[in-house]
């Protein structure tokens, strides 16, 4: 069955998933939470990834942002890894490379 989940923390309010879901997988465009608190703990706030998902991984098009909100990665994913063309970004937002990836390693050739 697909749909429109959000998925807390067992036995908290902690957001975990919000977005699109297939028999008990995030499938689909959504956002994840890596959280370490609260995702709504301003001292503490969660890395966040906002974009595709096959089968539970990431999987797609999709960016990473930092737990100030600054992109981390930008571009393609395959199985939860950095592959295909993508922008890394340094803590202050600063694009540091763009390029090719391969199951998360920067292709400099």
């Amino acid at each position: 069955m697909r749909g429109k989940v959000i998925w807390y923390e067992p036995l908290t309010e902690i957001k975990l998933y919000e977005g699109e879901a297939e028999d008990g997988k995030e499938h689909g465009s959504g956002k994840l939470y890596y959280a370490f608190g609260s995702v709504d703990d301003p001292e503490n706030p969660p890395l966040r990834y906002e974009g595709d998902f096959c089968n539970g991984e990431i999987h797609g098009f999709g960016t990473m942002y930092s737990r100030d909100g600054q992109k981390m990665y930008e571009g393609e994913w395959k199985d939860g890894n950095y592959h295909g063309s993508g922008k890394l970004f340094s803590e202050e937002g600063t694009l540091q490379f763009e390029g090719e990836f391969h199951h998360g390693i920067k292709n400099l050739s």
